[in-house]
């Protein structure tokens, strides 16, 4: 809990010098960080178990993804800033800097990779949904 706890001090400190509320940015992104994690691995989970159709998202979609980033946006909120938990925690990353401060690259990498991950699986999907096979899924 305490690389999300990091993951969320270290998204906070990137809105802090750009935003005046910081916080509203913070509890978005990784709200959307999760969320779209979450769909990608529903994603590959349908690519893996139903390798030979084409997933099929159903009709309300969209609903269904604003429905999930709303309940991570309400979990987000209740777990870490509500009660302004936030501040102790964050406290504790700030005074601790040296030994948090190695955090940083694994970080990054996993905000890149999330987005990277997911930016495949679209292509994927996209490229199966126009009937196109990749060499490396036949």
């Amino acid at each position: 809990m305490t690389y999300y706890f990091y993951l969320n001090f270290y998204i906070y400190q990137y809105y802090k010098k750009k935003q005046e509320a910081p916080l509203i940015s913070t509890l978005l992104v990784i709200s959307l960080l999760v969320n779209l994690n979450a769909f990608t691995i529903v994603m590959i989970y349908n690519f893996v178990t139903d390798f030979w159709t084409i997933p099929k998202l159903y009709g309300d979609y969209k609903v269904i993804i604003i429905a999930f980033l709303c309940f991570f946006v309400i979990i987000n909120y209740f777990l870490l800033y509500h009660k302004k938990r936030y501040v102790k925690i964050f406290e504790k990353f700030r005074e601790n800097n040296e030994i948090y401060k190695q955090w940083d690259l694994p970080v990054k990498i996993y905000i890149i990779l999330s987005i990277a991950l997911c930016l495949v699986t679209l292509v994927i999907a996209d490229l199966r949904n126009h009937n196109f096979e990749l060499y490396f899924l036949k």
